[in-house]
């Protein structure tokens, strides 16, 4: 015989007894009585099981993702007899710099805000100065103290996020090559202004826009894209090239180039500020054909000789 006890239907958490009876057949003592005594212990679990707080910059530009909650429930009972508490597990960072404290000091916090509610927030001020992403991973744990027979357990929470390092904005080539086009001659069809393109690099997925300030010569240069209200991101680059319009500049010398800038600022967050580049534009002037020299015929006395040696006869 085994005496069990079905733990979805046990009561409250307690002490609690129960008798059991015992007959046999041809036993002058039916029924033999017996008491079985057992403790109901409050089981504690967490609402959501994880904490993911994703991917973000350090710093507070963009805003860090928003404090999450935590809800501690009992599987039988409630917890109103229960003091609740929650502590931060500190846990480890993978690919913090050599030298940086493992994990950063206060990393996370959690504070109660109701009696069965914890809100647990990253950090913004305590991360070191990152040149590739970290990923970290910690805990929050909960206990609760209260009458007996026990408590119920401590639960663990697992918490993680990947700490992205600040971008930092840089174009390639550097200088930007000039520009070359023939006065009056069409411009898509010169071999010297020809589109540049030009990448930027930096950490992936960084927004950046692209603007251009002419100097001298009026809307010559263009840019493919790249404004703030439809930016573009990092690491897909750009393309200049010279507008069709720009043939009907007057033609230039060496000294003298027409100028425009670029300016390649990051929508974003970024430790650089705008770069700005120059850009020249020298225009020829179109070819011009001369022929030069003298053309000298042999002398000849009588004209039908003189006709043969002329080629135009």
């Amino acid at each position: 015989m085994s005496v069990g006890v079905n733990p979805s239907g046990a009561p409250n958490p307690g002490s609690y007894a129960a008798q059991v009876s015992v007959s046999g057949t041809g036993s002058s003592n039916n029924p033999v009585l017996f008491t079985v005594t057992f403790n109901v212990i409050p089981g504690l679990t967490e609402t959501p099981a994880s904490l993911n707080f994703g991917s973000f910059t350090q710093g507070n530009q963009p805003p860090l993702p928003a404090p999450q909650t935590v809800t501690a429930t009992l599987l039988q009972g409630t917890l109103t007899a229960y003091t609740l508490a929650g502590v931060i597990n500190s846990g480890s960072c993978t690919g913090l710099p050599t030298g940086s404290p493992n994990p950063p000091p206060n990393w996370l916090s959690v504070a109660q805000t109701a009696a069965t509610t914890f809100s647990v927030a990253v950090n913004p001020t305590v991360y070191p100065s990152l040149t590739a992403p970290v990923t970290c991973t910690g805990s929050l744990a909960i206990s609760a103290t209260g009458p007996n027979p026990l408590p119920p357990s401590v639960q663990v929470q697992p918490i993680t996020f990947t700490l992205l390092p600040i971008a930092t904005l840089s174009v390639t080539p550097n200088p930007l090559p000039a520009f070359t086009i023939v006065n009056s001659y069409p411009v898509s069809v010169t071999p010297t202004a020809v589109a540049v393109a030009s990448l930027v690099a930096a950490t992936p997925n960084v927004p950046y826009s692209v603007s251009i300030t002419a100097i001298s010569g009026g809307n010559w240069l263009t840019a493919s894209g790249c404004t703030v209200a439809t930016p573009c991101t990092t690491p897909s680059g750009f393309t200049l090239s010279v507008a069709p319009t720009a043939n009907t500049l007057a033609a230039n010398s060496a000294n003298n180039p027409y100028l425009a800038t670029v300016t390649i600022a990051s929508t974003g967050t970024s430790t650089n500020g705008p770069i700005t580049l120059p850009v020249q534009l020298f225009v020829n002037p179109q070819a011009t054909l001369a022929v030069t020299g003298t053309v000298t015929f042999p002398a000849y006395y009588q004209s039908s000789r003189l006709r043969a040696a002329l080629p135009w006869r």
